[in-house]
């Protein structure tokens, strides 16, 4: 993971830069794709990391090099469909975990929302609750973004597999 300090009138490409390998403190901890924040800690989302659901967290009110400031959980391991996430949001209270793909024995697009109550122990498998979109929908899968207004979670379709673009994704009058 790296660290940019925040807008100076210095260049921040020169000075105050962090790395830290997330590896160093689990293996598995690796293949991250998107990034949310609850105030407090950061949550690092994982698209392909052998497991594609070991979720890192990061403690911000401890040196970002620091592995005490680092901890891991496998969202795989409560619920097998959990995995292959693109992006993550808060919405004041939850973490979202966006899906986008899963390797299971093939590779396909999924619908698993993953959620997160950060006011639960992050290491508790009670504190994660799942919900699969293709429920509502066959074609509700395979996200790209979302994003919270105050109200509700929105998420951005992108692609059904890898054989359609974005432009092969059927118009919205095809959706109930």
């Amino acid at each position: 993971m790296t660290q940019l300090p925040q807008n100076t009138e210095k260049n921040p490409l020169s000075t105050g830069i962090e790395i830290f390998d997330t590896t160093l403190a689990n293996p598995d901890s690796r293949g991250f794709s998107g990034i949310a924040s609850d105030g407090r800690y950061l949550y690092f989302a994982p698209l392909n990391n052998g497991t594609m659901g070991q979720v890192a967290r990061y403690d911000t009110t401890l040196p970002f090099d620091d592995s005490k400031g680092w901890s891991f959980f496998d969202t795989a391991k409560v619920h097998p469909a959990s995995r292959g996430f693109v992006d993550a949001l808060f919405d004041g209270r939850y973490i979202y975990l966006i899906p986008f793909f899963q390797y299971v024995n093939q590779v396909r697009h999924h619908g698993q929302v993953t959620r997160y109550d950060t006011t639960l122990n992050f290491n508790d498998p009670e504190s994660w609750s799942f919900f699969d979109t293709t429920i509502l929908h066959p074609n509700s899968r395979g996200f790209v973004s979302g994003c919270f207004d105050g109200n509700h979670i929105y998420l951005s379709p992108y692609q059904l597999d890898f054989a359609t673009t974005p432009m092969g994704i059927p118009p919205p009058s095809t959706f109930p």
